[in-house]
């Protein structure tokens, strides 16, 4: 036995297990009613990460990433314990092949060149989230999906996922990238589409909607750009949304976003962080349902694992869009807490720690 083992190829197996938790108090004004809450993640996300990988020699590596969403407000996980992602990966000279439940690929964008990080009173995502739009279930992650990576020459590299519905509507979806990166700029332009097998059609005269049994595509693009100018860092994005909801004459509704943010270091160990952020939708029905927010975060860094931060934002809607009643209506949010008036904002003030 012994000398079976002394014959075995020695490969370097690693493990890591690793996590985050923000916790926040927060106050939120969503119109006529003031909320006061603990909220998670007002700056980053809470998370469990388990990651494994194993040197294959000659280039090659397998591994896995398991990711677990924390709700450390009341100590509970999500209804899909790996929520976040559940891959495994093979990766070497010619790219990198995943397969699992992993991001969404065009929904990489929001987040990532958001000044405030996609989280918290003031981010961009408020603003991004297309109520009545679409009845897809690949927004933000994509179960059962195959993504290909080439490797990266000269700072660039592509990116495609593909995921089967397995008999679900909303799940059966395609998705490619372009990605750009140096050490002070950035760049990333993502698209995906998402079958969904009932369209709601909506009737132009009454407003209302109903589920046809025909097929549609909710389709989502994005670009962003990041610069680092030594004093500052400037990011922005822009985001594009065609809804599988229809009007009777065919007509889809649109969404587009426009974000823009800085963040300026304040001495050696904090950040003041600025982001605007618009949205417009059109098509029948949700002409003028727009809003504008603006965001405004300090984030100050006590030690390598322990975050302080405090956040802002005012966020105002169109009469239109303040007047939706409906549940799955055009009204914006704060972070989830939905604004019914034509104004809303709050603040955060919070501790991230990671280990």
């Amino acid at each position: 036995m012994l000398t079976c083992a002394a014959a075995l190829p020695v490969v370097a197996q690693q493990m890591t297990i690793s996590g985050r938790i923000d916790l926040a108090l927060r106050q939120v004004d969503n119109g006529p009613d003031t909320t006061r809450l603990m909220q998670r993640e007002g700056a980053r996300s809470s998370k469990l990460s388990v990651q494994g990988s194993d040197d294959l020699g000659n280039g090659w590596k397998a591994g896995f990433v398991l990711e677990s969403q924390l709700r450390a407000d009341t100590g509970t996980s999500a209804s899909t314990f790996w929520e976040r992602q559940s891959i495994v990966r093979l990766w070497g000279p010619v790219g990198e092949l995943r397969l699992g439940r992993d991001f969404a690929l065009q929904n990489s964008i929001g987040g990532d060149f958001d000044a405030l990080n996609g989280k918290g009173v003031g981010n961009v995502m408020n603003l991004a989230t297309p109520f009545n739009f679409s009845n897809a279930a690949t927004y933000t992650r994509v179960n059962n999906a195959v993504s290909y990576i080439t490797p990266a020459w000269q700072g660039l590299h592509a990116q495609l996922q593909a995921a089967p519905s397995e008999g679900s509507s909303g799940h059966r979806h395609v998705a490619a990238g372009l990605f750009y990166r140096q050490p002070a700029t950035e760049a990333r332009l993502t698209w995906g589409r998402t079958t969904v097998d009932r369209v709601a059609r909506v009737d132009p005269l009454s407003g209302a909607s109903r589920k046809v049994a025909a097929k549609g595509h909710f389709d989502y693009g994005a670009l962003g750009l990041s610069h680092d100018f030594g004093p500052v860092r400037l990011l922005g994005s822009v985001m594009y949304w065609r809804s599988a909801q229809e009007v009777s004459s065919g007509q889809h509704r649109t969404q587009r976003n426009l974000n823009l943010g800085a963040m300026v270091p304040v001495g050696p160990a904090g950040s003041l962080n600025v982001a605007w952020t618009a949205a417009d939708r059109s098509g029948m029905g949700s002409d003028d349902q727009g809003a504008r927010q603006l965001g405004l975060q300090y984030v100050h860094k006590l030690s390598r694992h322990t975050l302080l931060y405090g956040s802002v934002a005012r966020l105002t809607q169109s009469a239109l869009a303040a007047a939706d009643t409906a549940p799955d209506g055009a009204r914006y949010n704060i972070d989830g807490t939905t604004v019914v008036g034509r104004r809303g904002g709050g603040f955060d003030l919070g501790v991230v720690h990671a280990f």
